[in-house]
């Protein structure tokens, strides 16, 4: 459990990768516009394949983009049916996890639930996430990921 609850707790920066792609693509779409305006001067034989060069700028770009957005969506899901599959063998099953509230020391925590918040014993602390979360157990343990 603490290696999954680990995984689950830290993100990896994806927004620093997808804003780069944006970057580029915003900036091919730019030199494509400036070169068929006229803006910048180039000479005729090498204006197309200057061209061609942004635009393969560009597509990189997009496919910089569409897979940074697809490992995402597969670490998400991989952290899911990781805590699924630690669950089934061993008999219990991971009742919540989510974000902490608020930390009282290592010994308990706050966690807020549908409507209200409540206070809960720790069992187990794992340090080493990027945001706090926590994970209870059908036996009763609560495992805790802190930063």
């Amino acid at each position: 459990m603490g290696e999954i609850l680990l995984e689950y707790g830290t993100s990896e920066d994806q927004w620093g990768i997808l804003t780069l792609s944006l970057f580029v693509i915003l900036v091919g779409i730019a030199m494509v516009i400036a070169i068929s305006k006229g803006v910048l001067k180039l000479p005729v034989n090498k204006k197309d394949k200057f061209i061609y060069v942004v635009w393969g700028f560009i597509l990189l770009g997009g496919v910089g983009a569409v897979i940074t957005l697809f490992n995402t969506s597969i670490n998400e899901t991989k952290n899911n049916n990781a805590i699924k599959g630690w669950t089934s063998e061993r008999g219990y099953y991971v009742e919540n996890y989510g974000e902490i509230k608020e930390r009282k020391g290592e010994e308990s925590i706050i966690v807020g639930t549908n409507s209200k918040e409540e206070e809960k014993e720790v069992d187990h602390v794992i340090n080493g996430c990027d945001f706090d979360v926590y994970a209870e157990l059908t036996n009763g343990d609560v495992w805790i990921c802190i930063e």
